[in-house]
């Protein structure tokens, strides 16, 4: 039987974060969090006393044993206890990219727009050299045959 009782005071972070057991990932979110261990929801196929790896956002992965197991959620302790630094890192991490979006399209320069709104003008020259060397290529084989079938008459 698990006791309830905590070594530290767990706080909420509902943060997604990644589960490995050997090499296998799995999507979980750690719902709650403290310097010794978290809850983490999520979770299938695990029993207890398994050891897992788990990712902490700002921080990296780092080992844990699995204490007690509910229906898709699990309590577990870590290895080792995560620094206080590491802890206020990984609650105070931003897992979301920031970024700047035009809603105006952009509109290449090679676009002609005599021919439509949806074909693009081409000054390439790739397909026109691929087709001769496609082209000279039979050229030299019909021209092999030739000189073999007449070389055998």
């Amino acid at each position: 039987m698990w006791d309830s009782r905590r070594s530290s005071d767990r706080h909420v972070v509902e943060r997604l974060s990644t589960l490995r057991t050997g090499d296998v990932p799995n999507d979980v979110t750690i719902d709650d969090l403290s310097l010794t261990g978290f809850r983490m929801s999520g979770v299938h196929g695990l029993n207890e006393g398994d050891l897992i790896k788990i990712g902490l956002a700002g921080v990296g992965v780092r080992d844990a044993i699995i204490i007690w197991l509910g229906d898709g959620v699990a309590g577990c302790r870590f290895s080792d206890p995560i620094a206080q630094l590491e802890f206020e890192r990984t609650i105070s991490a931003n897992t979301v990219v920031e970024a700047q979006f035009s809603a105006d399209p952009v509109i290449p320069a090679e676009i002609d727009e005599r021919v439509g709104e949806d074909q693009v003008k081409s000054d390439s020259h790739e397909p026109k050299i691929f087709l001769a060397a496609v082209v000279l290529s039979w050229a030299a084989i019909v021209a092999l045959g030739y000189a073999i079938f007449s070389f055998l008459r």
